[in-house]
């Protein structure tokens, strides 16, 4: 029980380094490319979006977060997932509620009432999320260097 309390608090401490490091980025981000500055953001708010729900899961399962982890929490298929979670009762739909924004709003195409269905989500909106999740390739690379991560 201590040691699942440590690991738990341990992973909690990443998410909070994962979200010093997005702040970095993004700033370093907006200071050498303007011109990408609203995608910039919009990557940037869509992995905070995930962040209080990895910590809800870190808290209430155990769950052990890597920057592979986070990188696979972020596909489309995944966001999609946690958005049902929701529906369910799985996870508390406050802290779903910027990634359901995100699918209803801020990816273009995507129709809620196909989300059940790979099969028929939009080109448009497949190929605007996967730039998104492109643009934080550099994060998560500068938090799979970091020492203290280590991949279960």
């Amino acid at each position: 029980m201590e040691e699942s309390m440590g690991t738990a608090r341990g992973a909690r401490l990443q998410i909070h380094h994962v979200q010093m490091v997005i702040d970095s980025w993004q700033q370093r981000q907006s200071s050498v490319n303007c011109s990408g500055a609203e995608w910039q953001e919009k990557a940037a708010n869509l992995i905070r979006a995930l962040l209080p729900v990895l910590d809800f899961k870190v808290a209430r399962d155990g769950l052990q977060i890597s920057p592979g982890q986070i990188r696979d929490a972020l596909s489309l298929a995944n966001l999609v997932k946690l958005n049902l979670e929701a529906e369910q009762g799985l996870v508390p739909a406050a802290l779903i509620a910027p990634i359901r924004a995100y699918l209803q709003n801020g990816l273009p195409g995507f129709e809620r009432s196909q989300s059940h269905n790979a099969d028929f989500w939009n080109r448009e909106a497949r190929e605007h999320h996967e730039y998104l999740t492109a643009l934080l390739s550099d994060a998560l690379s500068q938090l799979e260097k970091h020492a203290n991560w280590s991949e279960s």
